[in-house]
């Protein structure tokens, strides 16, 4: 008969042991030095902060009995019977992953069986692991408060027993003393948690079913266990999704404390049924200056529009409560997202704050609009008959609470073709006469699309949308041939957001269809030279779209203006020409770097100076619609820091000119932009400016034609 005879197994002296341990905890240290948290799972915090390190401790834990089976299956065996362990764990939460070192002790019950041949055998545990938390963020089905966590790990065993070598041995009490630091093998853990989010990250408490095995020359163990446990974040108290700091450079921040908000209502329903009817926001005041001297709660609604605010003098308090009413009168609609804000002031004139986003749950509420498209065979061809669509507007409670509304009807593309609005309440049935923005016809034997949108007085807004049929038509042409053109949206700013990034001409041909040879269609920028080029023969198209970029690729400028002209040679040699201007949005381009940045030539200076004294009333309106723009724009990343850079044009190549003259004068006129924004409602704290001289052109010195686009300001928008 074959012993199971543990001195046959890996056997390591004391400074292997310790070589062995220092690595695993060395690996995992490289790792916490290196990797940052970004906030985006459930467990998370400021990117390197003390609150994403945990601690687990499993104080009850059930071992199931020591399994063993030979290399060749000659044999296998349960060498224990049940035993009782604890362990503990700390570690990093980086982005839901847990990174983390362990250590646990287990003893197990005397072997029962024949060939259960071990006695009072203890486990002492040391590795690393790496834990992965799904939330409903990842299985939406999930619910909020549950989470499971599947785990892997390896480390070191050390092994402590009093053993028999054989069956006969046991019957006689013979038995073989293995001390701690004899005997050390290899393991691989595998865990699964369930865990139970109690909407505190100080205590989150878990279930576990691990199973540890190793293997060695004469077979494989198997050792698993079932736990009880808690992972706490000790400085959980330390986070806050925001938080503001005076940049005093564009590479250092300086901190005046700091302030935590979370809602910790989950699933807020405010229907008057007793249940979750406030919505609770936990604040964390412990690093907040005793100088406070008021705060602010604003609540926003998805589209930014102010709901609610709430406010107090002093410190704020721990809790702060809200019934879900708006400042209006109006509720918070179900099922919707909604931000808020807390700004705390200080004594010195300082803001600092802090904000989170809460939805809130299903409820009743009937408040609503509904359109339908009410006419049969549409034929907008201007024969008297079925001439306009008619939509049948149903009106759900309204009455007092709306302020305005819409309608926007879009084309077959998907595109913008005309807008219906008015004030106050929609009338019960809205009429359209198949025309576009610039009077152009509705496409025969198509679908558009209508969307309705009623904005409320406490600033949410009900929609409804329903398709509006045309049927088949001929359109009909007489008169002189002409052609009438309309303009891209206001904030046309093609930077790749997704967001009004391409620019639709829309067309009105009048008698063009058969008279018309060829057409032009030109784009001039600021300064009259041409930009863009299109043509065809015969008819121009009824729309054109336009990504802003000329044949090179470069796109167009942010706030500028740009003229538009169209010309159409007809067959009888005459031409027919129309003209406009339009003026763009602001383009945000992310860098490499992460960062943002908003190129802004369209601002006017007196000459060599900083001040705006001389300027025409035209520059001044152009400097405000600009700036205005920009600013709102920059609200749009309440996570970013501005470092406003002020560029000039190096006419003589010089470092002298750039040196004495040009730095310390875009320094100056830096400063005074960053002042108009302070001005808009930009915080203080969050700008900072240099002046960069001639030495970062847009365009080479050789291009005199081109010099006008250096003299410029830039907006640098860096994550906090």
């Amino acid at each position: 008969m074959r012993t199971l005879d543990f001195t046959n197994r890996l056997k390591v002296g004391s400074k292997n042991i310790f070589l062995l341990v220092l690595f695993v905890f060395g690996l995992a240290g490289a790792v916490f030095a290196t990797e940052q948290d970004n906030g985006k799972f459930v467990v998370s915090g400021h990117e390197g902060s003390a609150s994403n390190i945990y601690i687990s401790v499993e104080p009850a834990k059930m071992q199931f009995p020591f399994m063993f089976s030979s290399k060749h299956k000659e044999y296998s065996a349960t060498l224990t019977s049940v035993g009782y362990a604890f362990s503990g764990e700390i570690g990093y939460n980086l982005s839901g992953w847990l990174l983390g070192v362990y250590t646990g002790y287990s003893k197990y019950g005397n072997g029962k069986k024949p060939y259960s041949l071990m006695n009072d055998f203890h486990n002492l545990l040391i590795g690393g692991s790496v834990s992965r938390v799904i939330t409903n963020n990842t299985i939406k089905s999930m619910p909020a408060w549950f989470e499971f966590t599947p785990s892997f790990g390896m480390g070191v065993d050390l092994i402590k027993t009093d053993y028999y070598p054989s069956h006969r041995a046991k019957s006689d009490g013979r038995m073989r003393n293995v001390k701690f630091g004899d005997v050390a093998v290899i393991y691989y853990h595998l865990a699964f948690q369930t865990n139970f989010h109690l909407g505190t990250d100080y205590a989150i408490p878990y279930a576990s079913l691990e199973c540890n095995i190793f293997s060695d020359k004469i077979g494989t163990a198997v050792f698993s266990g079932l736990s009880l446990g808690v992972r706490m974040y000790p400085f959980a108290g330390l986070r806050s999704k925001t938080k503001v700091s005076k940049a005093e450079d564009d590479t250092s921040n300086k901190q005046n404390g700091s302030v935590s908000l979370k809602m910790i209502t989950r699933k807020f329903t405010p229907d008057n049924d007793g249940k979750k009817d406030e919505a609770v926001f936990k604040v964390n005041t412990k690093k907040l200056p005793s100088s406070a001297k008021s705060w602010k709660l604003n609540i926003f609604t998805a589209e930014g529009k102010l709901f609610k605010t709430i406010e107090g003098e002093g410190v704020p308090p721990n809790e702060i409560t809200w019934n879900g009413k708006g400042a209006k009168g109006g509720a918070v609609m179900p099922n919707s997202l909604y931000t808020s804000t807390l700004e705390v002031l200080l004594t010195d004139g300082d803001k600092i704050s802090a904000g989170t986003d809460f939805k809130t749950g299903e409820f009743e509420r009937t408040i609503g609009v509904d359109i339908r498209m009410a006419t049969e065979n549409f034929t907008p061809n201007a024969d008297g008959k079925n001439d306009n669509a008619l939509l049948d507007i149903t009106k759900k409670e309204l009455i007092g609470l709306a302020d305005s509304w819409k309608v926007d009807i879009f084309d077959p593309d998907g595109d913008l073709f005309r807008t219906l609005s008015g004030k106050g309440e929609p009338p019960a049935q809205i009429k359209w006469n198949g025309l576009g923005e610039v009077g152009e016809t509705a496409l025969s034997d198509s679908v558009y699309q209508a969307d309705m949108t009623v904005l409320l007085k406490d600033g949410q807004s009900v929609k409804s949308q329903d398709d509006i049929k045309v049927a088949s038509f001929v359109k009909k042409e007489s008169g002189a041939p002409a052609i009438k053109f309309g303009m891209p949206p206001k904030h046309f700013s093609p930077d790749g957001d997704g967001v009004d990034d391409k620019a639709i001409f829309r067309f009105r041909n009048n008698n063009l269809t058969n008279n018309a040879k060829s057409w032009q269609f030109k784009i001039l920028d600021p300064k009259g030279k041409l930009f863009k080029k299109m043509g065809g023969e015969g008819a121009p198209p009824e729309k054109i779209k336009w990504d802003g970029l000329d044949d090179d690729g470069e796109a167009v400028l942010s706030a500028a203006s740009y003229k538009t002209v169209m010309d159409v040679t007809l067959k009888n040699g005459k031409k027919v020409k129309s003209s406009g201007s339009f003026k763009t949005g602001i383009l945000v381009e992310k860098q490499s770097d992460g960062t943002r940045r908003i190129r802004l030539i369209s601002l006017y200076f007196d000459p060599n100076a900083s001040t705006f004294k001389k300027l025409t009333s035209a520059q001044r309106q152009s400097n405000k619609e600009g700036l205005d723009a920009v600013a709102k724009k920059i609200k749009d990343y309440p996570e970013y820091v501005i470092i406003v850079e002020g560029h000039a044009n190096n006419t003589s190549g010089t470092d002298k000119e750039n040196t004495d003259y040009l730095i310390p004068l875009s320094q100056k006129r830096a400063d005074a932009i960053a002042a108009e924004l302070i001005k808009r409602g930009v915080s203080r704290d969050k700008i900072s400016t240099v002046g960069m001289g001639g030495k970062v052109p847009v365009v080479p010195r050789e291009n005199k034609e081109e010099w006008w686009k250096n003299r410029r300001v830039e907006f640098i928008l860096k994550k906090k």
